[in-house]
């Protein structure tokens, strides 16, 4: 076996490998690891096709590698203590801006997405709580029997969300138990603050860090 099948051979298992791996972190520098085997390969062999391929395909998982690190540091930032969203979402959020006073969904509206504050507070305007930044909302209409909201989100200042949608916390709450027992203990903590007194005032969520409805 000569020195271009044996990289051939690493290169292939380098993709097998991507297929394999759940984090896309790992999937992603496992991916820029096999692009630039790859490349060599297609020197030595005179490959110009594949050679083009993985030299348009480094950059983008680059940069995708990049794009993930960038929001797991916003997801650390926003949340500075207690529970907060597992960065194992942190590869599907896509970052999105609303203004002050802009609702972000209203009571009824179908629950088909999960917001996770990165900056800005919300209030939740039927029980009168104001959200902060670092906390995820819109997971109880999820988990609801009508799967609507139940209560309405509004922008207090400039707010910038990640959102996920439905189906992808589904996936997740099904695959990742610890994932699955965080969301558990976000919608009991949820019920438990339904039954608090005072709905007249208004309260944040600072001591029990929680996602709501």
């Amino acid at each position: 076996m000569t020195l271009f099948d044996l990289i051939g051979y690493a290169g292939s298992g380098l993709v097998f490998c991507t297929f394999y791996l759940k984090t896309m972190i790992r999937l992603r520098v496992v991916a820029l690891a096999s692009n630039i085997v790859f490349i060599a390969y297609a020197a030595m062999g005179h490959l110009l096709p594949s050679m083009v391929l993985h030299l348009m395909l480094l950059p983008l998982n680059a940069w995708r590698l990049i794009e993930v690190k960038q929001l797991i540091r916003k997801v650390r930032a926003s949340a500075q203590t207690g529970m907060s969203a597992p960065e194992l979402i942190v590869p599907y959020l896509r970052s999105v801006w609303r203004f002050k006073g802009e609702p972000i969904f209203k009571k009824g509206d179908p629950a088909d997405s999960v917001y996770y504050l990165f900056e800005g507070s919300v209030r939740l305007t039927d029980k009168n709580i104001i959200v902060p930044q670092g906390q995820m909302i819109g997971v109880n209409g999820i988990f609801s029997q009508e799967h609507r909201r139940t209560d309405s989100a509004v922008c207090l200042c400039d707010v910038e969300l990640g959102v996920i949608s439905k189906d992808k916390i589904l996936e997740l709450f099904y695959q990742n138990p610890d994932f699955g027992a965080f969301l558990i203990r976000m919608v009991a903590q949820r019920a438990a603050l339904d039954n608090s007194p005072a709905p007249g005032q208004a309260h944040a969520i600072v001591s029990k860090r929680m996602g709501i409805p």
